[in-house]
């Protein structure tokens, strides 16, 4: 019988929302940065890691909408880097078929 995994910490599941209102709250000035991750249940070094990666991605970022959320802000943990794009990793898939069939 297959085990299920049982989670041990609630570590990386603040929902996407949560932060970006927080980091948005403590970016205002109007709460410091520990106020603020007190007041969100969200530990004060990653409130404030996720502030410095908003700040740098507002840089980035060709818009000058205040209230758009830049593309390169991601929330939580990052997916894998892929090697390939879906396109080409089908193409590999056909063409390795392929070949074995031969």
């Amino acid at each position: 019988m297959v085990r299920s995994r049982k989670r041990k910490t609630t570590r990386g599941e603040t929902p996407p929302d949560v932060m970006l209102s927080a980091v948005k709250e403590a970016l205002e000035g109007k709460l410091s940065v520990r106020a603020v991750g007190h007041k969100y249940d969200i530990d004060h070094a990653t409130l404030l890691r996720y502030c410095n990666k908003y700040k740098s991605a507002r840089l980035q970022s060709t818009s000058s909408d205040e209230a758009d959320v830049p593309q390169n802000f991601v929330v939580g943990y990052s997916k894998l880097m892929k090697v390939f794009t879906e396109e080409e990793e089908k193409l590999l898939e056909d063409y390795l078929k392929k070949a074995a069939a031969l």
